[in-house]
């Protein structure tokens, strides 16, 4: 099986229209065929998880980066051997873990941490992937919304604190008696999508 695909991922969006969010079964089929946007979409969708794992366990960045090509080149060449009814995100999160463990000797670790005991000690739960899989269902929908409303939503939803109202306001150039009304038209925006694609 040869492929030429690339590990970049455009980030693509419609302002006009809610588009179908396609199943990682289609993504598969396509990208089986050769298609590069789905196989792109696939990287996008899932990077955050398969980068977030090794670094969860105390990894460099450099190693976890190591990691997201070692994962995602291991997905290319088993395209064909991936069933449509597998879970991709349980595979891709056990796939990051052998990965991290197989990177064990010699990697740069933080001195705060010993992660080879933490590998060992550390599966990742149902719980938690069900978890990664909804937020990146929202990010996907982000991208379906306005560019305001999607700068808005992504630094309301992914932001480690609250932001404050007239933090908002600077960032967004709006006056801050708006924000309240324009998060909330904007939420109404992403609960439309969400709602579109079947998300409880």
């Amino acid at each position: 099986m040869c492929r030429v695909f690339h590990l970049t991922c455009p980030v693509v969006g419609s302002d006009s229209m809610i588009e179908k969010r396609r199943s990682d079964a289609e993504l598969i089929r396509a990208a089986r065929r050769g298609d590069q946007s789905a196989w792109d979409t696939l990287v996008e969708r899932h990077a955050r998880l398969v980068y977030a794992i090794p670094l969860r366990l105390r990894l460099s960045p450099d190693s976890a980066t190591n990691v997201f090509h070692a994962v995602f080149t291991q997905l290319l060449y088993n395209l064909d051997r991936i069933r449509e009814s597998d879970d991709l995100v349980t595979w891709l999160a056990e796939a990051a873990l052998r990965e991290s463990k197989r990177l064990r000797f010699g990697v740069h670790l933080s001195p705060r941490l010993d992660a080879l005991s933490t590998i060992r000690g550390m599966p990742i739960d149902e719980e938690t992937l069900r978890r990664w899989e909804d937020q990146q269902l929202v990010r996907d929908a982000l991208h379906q919304l306005p560019e305001r409303c999607r700068r808005l939503l992504s630094i309301v939803l992914f932001a480690e604190r609250p932001v404050p109202t007239a933090d908002l306001a600077r960032r967004l150039n709006i006056p801050e008696g708006r924000v309240g009304p324009e998060r909330a038209r904007c939420f109404e925006k992403l609960r439309e999508v969400l709602d579109a694609w079947g998300f409880s």
